[in-house]
């Protein structure tokens, strides 16, 4: 399992269980309530649909993780988070204007703004900086398990460079024509190989 995966499931798990733990025994009610008659719900029909309310934040928790620390340039994590955070009070308040029923920004909101906070303290550390250094390094040159060893593993990445002394040897075959006319493609290939 990849480093990057741990930590966005690490960060979901316990952004939710946090929420979890403040929605379960009814600490943000009064401020659904008040929400909900901004949005010109009456108190009766604020139905309790907590199940859709667990849903949106752990998927939210997870998913704002995981984009955070996959998506590279730092202008686009902030961008998907912001547009998910529009999208949730948006869905609120078309959910109370449509269909009367009242959907908690709050908490998808919470889970939004902590999930990213978590995911861009980890993000701008030293250990989730390597994808970064991998991308801007090596780039299209490795393949993708290469890839993946650079960023996972646990030695130091280091792309300085060294300064070493070397000596080249350079050959020249001038007669390839008659060389090639005069032996078969092996004795050629060998010839030259040498």
């Amino acid at each position: 399992m990849s480093r990057a995966l741990k930590f966005t499931l690490f960060i979901g798990a316990n952004v939710s269980l946090l929420l979890a733990l403040v929605y379960a025994p009814g600490l943000i009610r009064p401020l659904d309530a008040a929400m909900s008659h901004t949005l010109g719900l009456a108190a009766a029909q604020a139905q309790d649909h907590s199940w859709i309310q667990y849903l949106a934040f752990v998927l939210l928790a997870f998913g704002i993780a995981w984009t955070t620390i996959d998506i590279n340039r730092p202008e686009f994590k902030t961008l998907v988070a912001v547009l998910a955070l529009a999208e949730v009070f948006t869905f609120s308040a078309l959910a109370a204007t449509l269909y009367n029923f009242y959907f908690s920004p709050v908490l998808s909101g919470a889970a939004i703004v902590m999930s990213f906070a978590a995911a861009l303290v980890y993000s701008y550390s030293q250990i989730g900086q390597r994808q970064r250094v991998v991308d801007t390094e090596f780039g299209a040159r490795v393949s993708g398990e290469q890839e993946r060893a650079l960023v996972d593993g646990s030695a130091e990445l280091s792309v300085d460079g060294q300064l070493q002394e070397l000596s080249l040897v350079v050959c020249e075959i001038f007669n390839h024509q008659q060389l090639m006319a005069g032996l078969d493609a092996t004795g050629y290939t060998a010839v030259t190989n040498r």
